[in-house]
């Protein structure tokens, strides 16, 4: 703004017109304010010093003048850009002449390149053909020299003159490669030769190469004990080349301090091996692992050596890897396992398992020493085809052709038994007594120590059975009449019943199966062996044991005798068997599914397998909690059927008043509290409520009718009342409030047989009894001992039209009777 004020004080000082308007003015930043200003800035002075009425025309003239002025210097600049945009046309059209020229000189060029191309590769294809038939004149060449030095040294061989072969070897190193290329190449001419008189060549090329082949490797043994590495790899070098090096190899590998070693140490630890068999703990064994340990330290060390002194050190690792699995882990797992099969199926199976996980990591050790430091920069392993076949060799004669499942199957069912044992003679002898009789523990035989044992069929036989059929049946006889004392009952321990800590060890055995099973079986055969595995689990401890004994707990209440009081000892059956299901449950889903996982056919299987055995147990400890109900129901019953009829006719209101609560009352509370107590003890939860619910409401239901069955006087009222309110004092202890209601309602209708004959109908038609029918209410009412006087009353009440006399008391009234 500065710059533009002072250039406009500059044109005030001449003609403003022509100093104004000009091309510069409006070059950078214009202003039309003070462009105005400076093209009338005198004019405004003149009127400003005029004082007369401001006159716009000279204003209009100047601004006219300078219209005309830019109108002007347009035209100008509008001129201007037309020659410079021809010029520019101009410009553009030579830069595009150029351009064409410059394409067509780089395509003339790039022809020309091509073109030099073509004859270079030309000349380059003359030149390796050349190259190619020159190599081929050198190979014809060189192998016509070494052809003719052949058939001189086998000219020398024949007439038995070896000296010039032998001072080659004499040279040096380098010469003595060359001289085991010379006598392997002399040997494969010997085998194809067959002319006459070439005889003695062939013997004497054949006994050069032994001397050869053992001056060699009497140089290499020598080395190899004064640990000159240098000297062995010029041997192993010649060697190779001779024949192949395999003696070298296995000069090298019979040699070696790990195997020489490995002899003693095995003399050294067989005793400590069979102290520790004698265990039978069946875990590591520490001398596999010590050996295995320095498996891993001896390759890693021994690769550097043998990289150091073979020229095919990647096949000597192979062979050395293959001995070591095949004399030093084979010859201790061979021993270990006769140990243990001597010892035990569990234990050579424990060793088995233990053996094939512990060389199991050493395998994968030796993969990994084969990625990281044999294949070098190659990045290929190459020890992985012998290690695999290696490891696999070892436990090829233990596990496939299911000897392997065999064993555990085996294994499993021998420590089934051993656990079960105690069951199974119980189940034998409850086999041999008469259904509703006592199991008593086996008597001693009495003829026991008699060496010999008569034939069945012999006189002396048949005298024996008779003789202990008659003293068993003289035996029973003593003890029905007293003679004789009763045989001592089996104990629920000595029958080996079902038991949480009995499962868990059944469970512990199969679940260290299943883990022999995912580590020794193939991949694609755990799914098989483990349902092979489960489904024995559940025919042996499940169907055969669990089941078994339901159905025995099941038995012993059906046959139960009647006349004496029950008892609950098949009551805790149901809390074990349950616990043993949530156990079984929990097995199959930690140890059971991860082997099964992979086949979903086996899962699926296994699962409703699984769930058909548990549905079985469910269906039985129903049966049994039924039968147990049946039970309590049943002994309640007699309970009640002794009963007097003149319990509730007393002789005097004295001795009503006296009289706590009748027998069958004591008795029944009694009972119904060791049941509460029991079932409190062996069940729980919805389980414990359903099974009092049941023996309540029959119980209950045996009561109403029992009320119906006695004549009842006032004073005998009271002596009911006192039996009905223990009966709920006893019920009220089992917490459920559907039998509350229930013996609520029982009591009221003991209230019927105290209550005076007037306030009878009241209390019929506004207690609790108001919900129940009429008719319903007679049985009762009818035992009362005053009901025969009161006639009047049956009439209100029974007769037909009779009300209750409140239009609302028939509100909500029952129509079933007071039990149910």
């Amino acid at each position: 703004m500065a710059s533009t004020r002072k250039i406009s004080n500059a044109t005030r000082a001449a003609d403003p017109l022509k100093e104004v308007v000009k091309l510069e003015t409006f070059k950078g930043k214009f202003a039309p304010a003070e462009f105005v200003e400076a093209l009338s800035y005198k004019l405004v002075a003149q009127a400003q010093n005029t004082p007369r009425q401001f006159d716009p025309k000279p204003f209009i003239r100047n601004f006219e003048a300078a219209i005309d002025e830019l109108l002007r210097l347009k035209r100008k600049v509008h001129n201007k850009i037309d020659d410079l945009e021809d010029q520019a046309e101009a410009s553009d059209k030579l830069r595009r002449k150029k351009l064409i020229e410059i394409n067509e000189a780089m395509q003339e060029a790039q022809t020309a390149f091509e073109s030099l191309e073509a004859r270079l590769g030309d000349v380059g294809k003359t030149a390796i053909s050349i190259g190619e038939q020159l190599e081929t004149i050198d190979k014809q060449r060189t192998r016509a020299a070494e052809a003719k030095d052949l058939i001189q040294y086998f000219i020398e061989f024949n007439v038995g003159n070896t000296a010039r072969l032998a001072q080659v070897n004499a040279a040096g190193p380098e010469e003595e490669f060359k001289t085991a290329t010379i006598v392997r190449r002399l040997n494969a001419v010997a085998k194809e030769v067959d002319l006459a008189g070439t005889e003695a060549a062939k013997s004497n090329i054949e006994d050069y190469s032994e001397k050869l082949e053992k001056q060699l490797l009497e140089r290499f043994d020598e080395a190899y004990a004064d640990g000159d590495k240098v000297t062995m790899n010029e041997c192993a070098k010649a060697l190779v080349e001779f024949n192949g090096g395999e003696s070298c190899i296995r000069a090298y590998v019979n040699q070696h301090e790990f195997f020489m070693n490995q002899s003693n140490l095995d003399e050294s630890e067989e005793h400590a091996g069979d102290e520790q068999s004698q265990d039978g703990a069946g875990g590591e064994d520490p001398v596999l692992a010590r050996l295995c340990d320095e498996i891993r330290k001896t390759c890693k060390q021994e690769w550097n050596v043998i990289r150091a002194v073979f020229p095919n050190a990647q096949a000597v690792m192979q062979q050395f890897i293959q001995r070591i699995f095949a004399q030093s882990i084979q010859t201790h797992l061979e021993t270990i396992l006769r140990r243990g099969d001597e010892e035990s199926t569990l234990s050579y199976l424990r060793v088995l398992a233990k053996a094939h996980s512990t060389i199991l990591a050493l395998a994968n050790d030796l993969h990994k020493l084969d990625e990281d430091v044999v294949a070098g920069s190659s990045g290929k392993p190459v020890l992985t085809a012998i290690i695999n076949r290696s490891f696999d060799d070892l436990f090829v004669p233990y596990i496939e052709g299911g000897k392997y499942i065999e064993a555990e199957q085996g294994c499993l069912s021998d420590v089934f038994a051993q656990h079960l044992t105690m069951f199974q003679e119980y189940a034998a002898q409850r086999a041999r007594t008469p259904r509703g009789k006592v199991v008593s523990k086996p008597a001693p035989s009495s003829n026991s120590s008699s060496p010999t044992k008569a034939s069945p069929t012999s006189a002396a036989g048949m005298m024996g059975n008779l003789m202990t059929t008659m003293n068993a049946m003289g035996q029973e006889v003593a003890q029905q009449i007293g003679l004789q004392a009763a045989p001592e009952p089996i104990s629920p321990e000595d029958m080996g019943l079902p038991s949480v800590s009995l499962m868990l060890k059944l469970l512990q055995a199969h679940v260290e199966a299943m883990s022999r099973c995912r580590e020794l079986a193939p991949p694609s055969e755990v799914a098989k062996n483990g349902t092979m595995l489960f489904n024995q689990l559940i025919e042996t401890v499940g169907v055969k044991y669990l089941e078994v004994a339901l159905d025995m707990m099941i038995e012993d209440l059906q046959y139960a005798d009647v006349r004496q009081q029950p008892t609950f000892d098949q009551l805790p059956m149901v809390q074990v068997a349950q616990k043993i299901l949530q156990l079984l449950q929990l097995h199959f889903q930690s140890s059971i599914i991860p082997g099964i996982s992979s086949s979903p056919t086996a899962h699926r299987d296994m699962v409703v397998y699984k769930n058909g055995f548990m549905s079985t147990v469910e269906h039985r400890l129903n049966v049994l909690v039924q039968k147990q109900i049946d039970a309590i129901v049943s002994w309640l019953g007699t309970c009640l059927a002794t009963q007097k009829k003149t319990d509730f006719r007393p002789k005097d209101e004295m001795s009503s008043n006296s009289m706590a609560v009748t027998l069958p009352c004591a008795q029944c509370t009694e009972f119904l509290e060791q049941t509460l107590e029991r079932a409190t003890s062996n069940l729980s939860g919805l389980n414990l409520e359903i099974f009092l619910t049941e023996i309540g409401t029959s119980f209950n239901s045996m009561l109403v009718e029992h009320l119906k069955k006695f004549v009842v006087t006032q004073a005998g009222g009271l002596i009911l009342l006192k039996d009905v309110a223990c009966y709920q004092q006893t019920i009220a202890m089992f917490k459920i409030p559907l039998l509350n209601e229930r013996f609520d309602m029982l009591r009221e209708l003991a209230n019927l047989f105290v209550v005076k004959p007037e306030t009878l109908k009241t209390v019929i038609n506004e207690s609790h009894l108001s919900r129940i029918e009429l008719p319903l209410l007679q049985p009762f009412l009818s035992q009362r001992a005053d009901w025969g006087k009161l006639a009047k009353l049956e009439r209100d009440l029974f007769q037909p039209g009779a009300t209750r006399g409140q239009p609302a008391a028939n509100a909500g009234r029952r129509t079933v009777e007071p039990g149910f």
